[in-house]
């Protein structure tokens, strides 16, 4: 599969304290700063519970992100949270995306390293055997307790608001129709981690009740 990969200048994060059930695409790129590494551990510590982070803390615990139903896996010091193909609205049937179509990927990579600038990794492919092949958009490099993420446009529950970038991930020219309900494997490749494969399903879809004349 050939992967294609730009830069693009992306627009700064935008604070916002929406909470479930609508998901986040509000986290933009920004710059590191040194207190990073603290919102880094707020995150894995809230993301590997599985569980509202909320519960018995403060709301206004800014440098958080909370769980959602999307995969979670690991390899080396990177942390995979969240991990599911984009979706939002209503579609009939079970078909999310058609063959031919593109498919947006969501998802939080964390870097645990604190190891300074050798600690940085950087996502250099993404491949499925349901696609043609895989397009990154933006620059993917994680720096050592930086977090890097995808897909998302209103905030979890909670947001990173230092140190995050958000990059663009899609799998294009789907071989295979997307369906609600079903996971699909996605093969994510590392610079140094090497490569960590994971089985992915679609975001929540609102499925519609066929209407009389549909195909059935």
């Amino acid at each position: 599969m050939t992967i294609r990969t730009r830069s693009t200048e992306l627009p700064a994060l935008r604070r916002c304290g929406a909470t479930l059930p609508g998901y986040a695409r509000a986290m933009r790129s920004i710059r590191t700063t040194p207190s990073h590494r603290a919102s880094v551990a707020v995150v894995i510590c809230c993301t590997a519970a599985l569980t509202g982070c909320g519960a018995g803390q403060q709301a206004a615990t800014a440098n958080q992100l909370t769980s959602s139903p999307g995969s979670v896996a690991a390899v080396g010091s990177l942390q995979v949270r969240d991990a599911q193909i984009a979706w939002s609205g209503a579609v009939p049937g079970d078909e999310v995306y058609a063959v031919g179509e593109d498919a947006p990927l969501q998802l939080t990579i964390v870097n645990t390293t604190d190891a300074g600038p050798g600690g940085a990794d950087t996502l250099v492919s993404l491949s499925s055997p349901i696609a043609s092949s895989g397009l990154i958009v933006g620059d993917a490099t994680i720096p050592d307790g930086n977090v890097l993420t995808a897909g998302y446009d209103q905030p979890v529950a909670s947001t990173v608001t230092e140190g995050a970038r958000e990059v663009e991930l899609t799998l294009l020219d789907l071989t295979t129709p997307v369906r609600a309900g079903m996971t699909y494997p996605v093969v994510l490749t590392f610079a140094d981690a090497g490569e960590l494969r994971l089985q992915i399903g679609v975001e929540n879809p609102s499925i519609l009740p066929p209407r009389a004349g549909d195909d059935a």
